[in-house]
């Protein structure tokens, strides 16, 4: 199935093991960095994938890594001490904790089937489409601008 899904451009496949799955929920680390060791991206937290904010997170952890990185080097300090790596903990922490609840507010709401639950939903849901503000503020948080 999947050789003819990519036309045979791909060549053949071979199953060599056992089908894998992995949970899609809420999980994360409650700490950050380790022993010279630093986690970013899904490797400290995950998400229900609704509207690839995983990868946005992922992102983020590893753009204020790096910057975080290059002010240690360019001041001549230890990138890998855990005061370096603390910095990046603590500005990813908070965004990252926020997302997280957000997204599995979102899931939560959109699962629920209690019917007040629905009304206040598509009550709510048809506010912020009527507002242009309201989206346009959601769009730039989401986009980590």
């Amino acid at each position: 199935a999947l050789a003819e899904a990519s036309e045979h451009q791909l060549g053949a496949f071979e199953l060599v093991g056992a089908r894998g799955a992995f949970p899609l929920k809420l999980q994360f680390s409650p700490e950050y960095t380790q022993q010279r060791m630093v986690l970013i991206g899904d490797a400290i937290h995950t998400i229900h994938p609704l509207a690839g904010q995983g990868a946005n997170l992922g992102l983020k952890d590893a753009t204020t890594l790096a910057s975080v990185v290059l002010k240690a080097h360019q001041k001549g300090r230890d990138i890998a001490s855990q005061q370096v790596l603390r910095r990046y903990e603590r500005q990813r922490k908070g965004d990252n904790l926020l997302m997280m609840g957000i997204m599995d507010g979102f899931k939560r709401l959109f699962g629920a089937d209690d019917m007040l639950v629905q009304f206040v939903r598509s009550s709510g849901m048809g506010a912020v489409n009527s507002s242009t503000l309201i989206k346009n503020q959601i769009c730039k948080y989401a986009m980590g601008l």
